[in-house]
C-alpha cells in the first residue's frame, strides 16, 4: 500500500530564490479528476446516504479537537443540513478531515484538492463520494514538479524539525535551505558561489503536476458555490487564498490552518487576515494562536495546529446573535476583527 505523508510548509515568498526556471502554463484539460456518480449527473444537492460509504460510520466521529471545533463553527455560522465543501490539502481524507464529518454525517457534497500524486490515489480510494482533483493552487497557471519523500535524503538538520515533517513538496515552492537539506543531489553550485537547480535531474526525477488558481479548478469541476472552504496546506495558505477570485467564486466560510508544527509568523498571519478582509471576510482567530506568536516575539514557533476562521459579510458575522454563536463554537476565547467586539 502506498504511503502518503504531510509535506513540509513552504513560504511562497522565497519562490524567486529557488533557482529554477518557470515551467510552461498548463492546459486545464490536463487536470486529473475523480467524478462520482452524483457529479457526473450534476447533482450538488445534499442527500444523506446516497452512494456514500461513510454514512453512519463511527469513524467519522473520531476526529481531533481542531476538526471538532471546525465542525462547531460551521454549524454555528452556516447550519449543517445542506452544503458544498472544498478542502485543499485533503491528504488521505480521513484523519483530521473536517469535510469527512460533513459528508458522512450530513450528506454534504464537495471537492478535495491534493497536489501529492500518491495522496491523490489514496483519496480516490478513501473518499469515493467526493470529487477529487490532483492539482496544486497557484495565483497564476503553470506546471510545477512534485518532489517525493522517497527521493530525499531524509536526514535534514534538526532545526527543520525533520522528525515531525515530511520532506516532500512542490519543488518550485521550496526554500533553498529545504532543498539543500533534503534534495542536495538535485542542486549544482554556480561559479559565483550560488546554488541553482540541476535542471536535467529535476525534470527527469520529479512528477509534473498542474497548478491553477482555485477559482479555475472549481470552474473546471462545475462547483456551483462554496459554503465552506477548508485550507490546510502547511504554509502555502497565502498562495491559495490569493488564487481565489471571490467575486467569481462566492464563499461563505473559510478555515485556514495558521498554526501547526510548521513555522508561522505574526506577519504571515496578518497578511492572511488582510487578504481576507479585502474580500469581505471577518476574522475569528483563536486566542492561543496570538498568545503563541506573542510569546516568541514574532519568531518562528512550533506548536499544535490551530485554524483561524473567516466569515463572509453576507453571513452578518458581527451581528450579536451570529457573533456570539461563532465565538462560543470557536472555544469562547477568540480575537475578531468585528469592531464592536473586545475579548474580555
Amino acid at each position: 500500500m502506498m504511503t502518503c505523508t504531510r509535506a513540509i510548509g513552504i513560504f511562497l515568498a522565497v519562490v524567486a530564490a529557488a533557482g529554477g526556471a518557470a515551467a510552461a502554463v498548463p492546459d486545464k484539460a490536463t487536470l486529473v479528476v475523480q467524478s462520482p456518480g452524483w457529479h457526473i449527473r450534476g447533482d450538488w444537492s445534499s442527500k444523506k446516504g446516497e452512494e456514500n460509504p461513510w454514512t453512519g460510520s463511527t469513524l467519522v466521529l473520531r476526529e481531533d479537537p481542531i476538526v471538532q471545533r471546525n465542525y462547531a463553527v460551521a454549524q454555528a455560522a452556516l447550519g449543517v443540513d445542506d452544503g458544498v465543501f472544498v478542502e485543499i490539502g485533503g491528504e488521505r481524507g480521513i484523519n483530521g478531515s473536517t469535510s469527512l464529518m460533513l459528508e458522512g454525517v450530513h450528506g454534504w457534497k464537495g471537492v478535495l484538492i491534493e497536489a501529492d500524486p500518491d495522496c491523490y490515489q489514496e483519496l480516490r480510494q478513501q473518499r469515493p463520494w467526493a470529487v477529487v482533483v490532483n492539482a496544486a493552487a497557484c495565483a497564476e497557471a503553470r506546471t510545477v514538479r512534485w518532489a517525493p519523500e522517497s527521493l530525499s535524503t531524509l536526514d535534514g538538520p534538526e532545526s527543520l524539525g525533520t522528525r515531525a515533517l515530511s520532506s516532500a513538496g512542490i519543488w518550485e515552492f521550496m526554500p533553498v535551505l529545504h532543498k539543500r537539506a533534503f534534495f542536495p543531489k538535485y542542486l549544482v553550485a554556480t561559479e559565483g558561489g550560488g546554488i541553482v537547480d540541476n535542471a536535467a535531474l529535476v525534470d527527469a526525477a520529479f512528477t509534473k503536476i498542474t497548478c491553477l488558481s482555485l477559482s479555475d479548478i472549481l470552474t473546471y469541476v462545475h462547483a456551483p458555490r462554496v459554503d465552506y472552504l477548508i485550507v490546510d496546506v502547511e504554509g502555502a495558505e497565502l498562495e491559495v487564498l490569493r488564487s481565489v477570485d471571490f467575486q467569481r467564486t462566492p464563499v461563505k466560510l473559510v478555515s485556514v490552518e495558521v498554526m501547526s508544527l510548521n513555522t508561522v509568523s505574526k506577519e504571515r498571519l496578518d497578511a492572511i487576515v488582510d487578504v481576507m478582509a479585502a474580500n469581505g471576510f471577518v476574522a475569528f482567530v483563536p486566542e492561543e494562536v496570538l498568545l503563541a506568536l506573542q510569546a516568541t516575539e514574532d519568531r518562528a514557533v512550533n506548536i499544535k495546529h490551530s485554524d483561524a476562521y473567516f466569515l463572509h459579510q453576507s453571513l452578518r458575522p458581527c451581528e450579536s446573535d451570529v457573533l456570539d454563536r461563532v465565538v462560543a463554537a470557536a472555544g469562547g476565547r477568540v480575537v475578531t476583527t468585528c469592531p464592536q467586539y473586545k475579548q474580555q
